[in-house]
Order: C-alpha cells, then sequence, then structure tokens
C-alpha cells in the first residue's frame, strides 16, 4: 500500500514495514470532520485488502490523541443525515479491521478519541494522559459501539460510571480497568516497537487468533448502528443543538487559551 501524506484536517499516514502508521490531525484543527472520517474509513478498507499491511498503528499529536468530533458540523442541520451515516461507516470500518490495532496516546483523549479506543487491540498511553466521554454534557448517547464493548473491558459499574457522568480517568485508572494495555513515557515509541513486534508475527496465526479473542463481539454491527440512530434523532432536538453550540464555543475557548499558554512557555 501507498501511503500518502496529507494535512489541513486530513490524517497523515505513514508505511513501516508492515506497519501501516495514521496520525490525526491536532486539536487546534477543530476537530475530526466529516471528510477524516471518509479518509480513515477507506484507510481501513484499503488495509483490509493488502496482505503487505499486517498492524495499525494510530496516534495523536503530542497535545492530544484525539479531542472528538468537530461539534460545528453537528449544528449543520442539512448534513446531519450526512455527518451520521459517515460516523456509523467509520466505525463499522473499525469492527471489520482484519489486522491488530495499536494505539499510542501521547495526549488527552475525549469523545470519539476515546470510543476509538475501545477497538483497539493495545493501547499505549504516556503517564500524564487523561480520557474523558462528555457524550451526556452533549446530550447524546456514547458511540462507537462503546456501550457493549467499555462494559466487557471496564465491568459494568465502571463504564456506567464513566460513560453517564462524564469524570475523566487518568492513564493509571485507565490501565487498572483494562482500556490501556501499558503506561510508557514515551508512548509513540513504545507503540512502535510493539507494532514491529506483531507485524513479525505469522500473519495467519495472528489474525486467527485475534478472531477467537473477538469472537464475544456479536451484534457489534448492530449496537454501532443503534447508537448512531438515537443519537440523531436527539440532534434534531433545539435544546440539545443549543447545549451543543455552547460546548462547543467552550471548547474553542480552552484550545485557544492552551495555545496561548504554549506560546509563552
Amino acid at each position: 500500500m501507498n501511503a500518502p501524506f496529507l494535512n489541513g484536517n486530513y490524517l497523515e499516514t505513514d508505511l513501516d514495514g508492515a506497519v501501516f502508521i495514521v496520525t490525526l490531525p491536532p486539536p487546534d484543527e477543530g476537530g475530526v470532520t466529516r471528510r477524516t472520517l471518509r479518509q480513515l474509513s477507506g484507510v481501513l478498507r484499503s488495509i483490509n485488502v493488502d496482505d503487505e499491511v499486517r498492524v495499525l498503528l494510530l496516534r495523536g499529536s503530542p497535545r492530544a490523541f484525539c479531542l472528538g468530533l468537530n461539534l460545528d458540523e453537528f449544528l449543520e442541520e442539512d448534513g446531519l443525515e450526512e455527518l451520521s451515516h459517515t460516523l456509523m461507516d467509520c466505525f463499522l470500518a473499525f469492527n471489520r479491521l482484519d489486522v491488530p490495532f495499536v494505539a499510542s496516546l501521547e495526549g488527552p483523549a475525549s469523545g470519539f478519541g476515546v470510543t476509538l479506543l475501545s477497538h483497539a487491540d493495545m493501547v499505549i498511553s504516556a503517564p500524564d494522559v487523561t480520557l474523558s466521554a462528555p457524550f451526556h454534557a452533549l446530550g447524546v448517547l456514547p458511540e462507537a459501539g462503546s456501550t457493549l464493548l467499555l462494559p466487557r473491558l471496564m465491568g459494568y459499574p465502571r463504564a456506567f460510571e464513566f460513560l453517564c457522568l462524564g469524570e475523566p480517568m487518568d492513564a493509571r485508572q485507565a490501565h487498572g480497568c483494562g482500556l490501556v494495555s501499558r503506561i510508557n513515557p514515551c508512548p509513540d515509541k513504545e507503540a512502535l516497537h510493539v507494532a514491529r513486534q506483531l507485524a513479525r508475527l505469522p500473519p495467519t496465526l495472528l489474525k486467527a487468533t485475534r478472531r477467537l479473542l473477538r469472537a464475544d463481539r456479536n451484534g457489534l454491527d448492530e449496537r454501532i448502528t443503534t447508537e448512531i440512530q438515537a443519537s440523531h434523532k436527539r440532534l434534531k432536538d433545539p435544546e440539545i443543538r443549543k447545549r451543543i453550540d455552547r460546548f462547543s464555543r467552550l471548547q474553542m475557548r480552552n484550545t485557544m487559551k492552551r495555545s496561548m499558554e504554549e506560546q509563552h512557555v
């Protein structure tokens, strides 16, 4: 597979032997857009038909793994139907990915950035990372099949607390409940090392083992679809849209504040 380099709220992609590396856009580009989701879905489908790619490594920027979707697109009523279908297509592509998926967290993850992690086979995190799921603050349902996957990873009580109260957890807590595999001060370096190890294993054996380990995920496609459809209905509610607008403005102010602080460091 050729690995194009793309930027401007696009993915950055690279190839390290049999490891396909995808870097998500930095947080100051406004969150993951429909365009980014479509590109990500295409990359995942391409990996499945390329025998030379044996492992996916997904990472973010040093400032953040991923702070969620571009909330402004949720407020575009004319494009809401397209956004829902694009989002669902991306999550289904992650569920159908046929190679191991390693995620590296050098910075915080929130919303979409966290639900992606429930699809990873291994998650390597920096010690100071925080994870949050502010879905209820936005007035929408959790996504990506996380209502099925997170209770199995964390146990029901912890998943309920995390998704419903929206309180952040640190890397140590995420490791303790099974969402993070390893904590390392150099997560990108460690994740690439792990991905290379996996890529050296016999591919048919690795895929067969992975399929057996994930056999309890039957029904995940249906759950992903149900979550998206339920949130789509809620997003038509004017009060929910006002809540998202307020959250988006607050998020923008916080991003600008962090950027100014970084410039003065």
